[in-house]
């Protein structure tokens, strides 16, 4: 769909016109919607539910669903937190639509702190294979090569026909869109890089003073390898020490970024087993590695899917390098595997969804006139459903929280946010079944 660009800001037929036609099209949400079969309830607040096809057959059965369900730990258990709107507020303008907002996770309900660790070796000053700055040159390598009639390694900047279009900028790239989509009041940020050896970037603190020090860091040639047991020790110690700074319970959560495998200490396999170490102090310490694998993978585990897999956290392997851009700011690392919103008045479904990597959350929900009750579901890696109802007046003389014109721009945007996701969502199912088909392929190879 091609989405009409709104010109001018006081052309109210043509907001209500452009906004009509989005809510009939922005019907995806970011994270795939629930469809198992979910009981009603007739209070308005929350519930929580075991979702599965088990479950329900249970249910029919006329038995006990304890009996055939396996013990939930506290913490697979999501929580649930509606910032806006208020409960029985009143929402104006010509315009019957509301914007719904919040936060979910498992575990405690508390804040996160995140270091994201990025991958500046030798390799990284290569081309990613996307135009990373959209100037509308796609960078390749240069026809010269790398090196120079000597054989010695020419100037980095000379390597390809657009530096900011090299896997190091799309690593940056897709660190920033990824920071700007964090709820800022609950999570924290610190950032690290690594070729040979870790360097601390950015303590954690807030999300804007890492996005500030992401637009200082250059990319410059550095042939001492890949330490990833380095850059895991790094995230720790700077996430220990803020635990010791605001005290226990907030959640610690690494993310790594690499195009290659761990090459130090020398040889590969003592920097296969540092990096692997530091992975069983991270699982220790209760934090979870989230690792992209960028490029190309060989058969078999790596060490990012070691590492990933020792910590609960998640590998993803992204063969086109430049994907990462528009992969990692859908990472989900708050254990909310979906959301959805829905106004049990009318019986509409929310509009341009969108579910963010620390679980918070954002939405369109169109209202009837009076009273509007909003249904928030939640769903946890567990397969926990958690809802919650809040009650809304639409009152179309009341004054509008955002104008008709604003309005339409950001539905705009967010459906084609939706849509995006969409798709990546499609691609990486297609890439983690090619992944499984190779794992499986290889040890097939290997069975005598």
């Amino acid at each position: 769909m091609r989405i009409p660009v709104l010109v001018g800001t006081s052309c109210l037929v043509g907001a209500c016109c452009l906004i009509a036609a989005l809510l009939a099209h922005a019907d995806t949400s970011v994270h795939e919607s629930v469809h198992e079969s979910v009981g009603q309830s007739s209070d308005t607040g929350p519930a929580v539910e075991k979702v599965s096809t088990r479950a329900q057959s249970t249910r029919e059965a006329g038995r006990e669903e304890s009996e055939s369900q396996p013990p939930i730990s506290a913490d697979a258990l999501p929580w649930l937190e509606i910032l806006a709107p208020s409960e029985a507020g009143r929402v104006g303008g010509s315009i019957p639509l509301v914007e719904v907002r919040g936060r979910a996770g498992t575990r405690a309900r508390n804040a996160v702190d995140v270091v994201l660790a990025f991958d500046l070796s030798e390799s990284t000053l290569y081309p990613s294979g996307i135009d990373v700055d959209s100037d509308g040159v796609l960078g390749g390598l240069h026809a010269r090569g790398v090196r120079n009639a000597f054989g010695t390694l020419r100037p980095s900047r000379f390597w390809t026909t657009d530096p900011d279009d090299t896997i190091v900028s799309a690593e940056l790239e897709a660190a920033r869109r990824l920071l700007r989509r964090l709820e800022t009041a609950h999570t924290r940020v610190g950032l690290v890089s690594f070729a040979g050896r870790a360097r601390e970037l950015q303590e954690i603190g807030s999300v804007q003073d890492s996005l500030t020090r992401l637009s200082s860091v250059k990319a410059h040639l550095d042939s001492s390898g890949t330490n990833l047991g380095s850059a895991v020790r790094a995230a720790l110690r700077m996430l220990d020490r803020s635990g010791r700074d605001l005290g226990s319970g907030r959640r610690q959560v690494v993310i790594v970024l690499s195009d290659g495998r761990p090459t130090v200490p020398a040889p590969a396999i003592h920097a296969r087993t540092y990096a692997l170490s530091a992975g069983q102090r991270a699982r220790e310490a209760g934090v979870r590695i989230y690792a992209y694998a960028l490029g190309p993978q060989p058969d078999g585990p790596t060490v990012l899917e070691e590492l990933a897999g020792l910590t609960g956290g998640e590998y993803v392997a992204v063969e086109h390098v430049g994907d990462v851009v528009n992969d990692l700011p859908y990472i989900d690392f708050g254990g909310i595997r979906s959301v959805e919103i829905s106004n049990r008045t009318t019986e509409q479904s929310g509009r341009a969804v969108r579910l963010f990597g620390d679980g918070s959350f954002d939405g369109f929900i169109p209202l009837a006139p009076g009273e509007n009750l909003i249904e928030v579901s939640v769903r946890s890696e567990a397969d926990v459903r958690l809802r919650t109802l809040r009650s809304v007046y639409f009152d179309e003389q009341a004054a509008p929280a955002m104008s008709d014109a604003y309005l339409a721009r950001i539905l705009r945007e967010r459906t084609y946010e939706t849509e995006m996701a969409a798709e990546l969502r499609a691609a990486r199912t297609r890439r983690d079944r090619k992944v499984e088909i190779r794992t499986e392929s290889a040890q097939d190879r290997v069975r005598p």
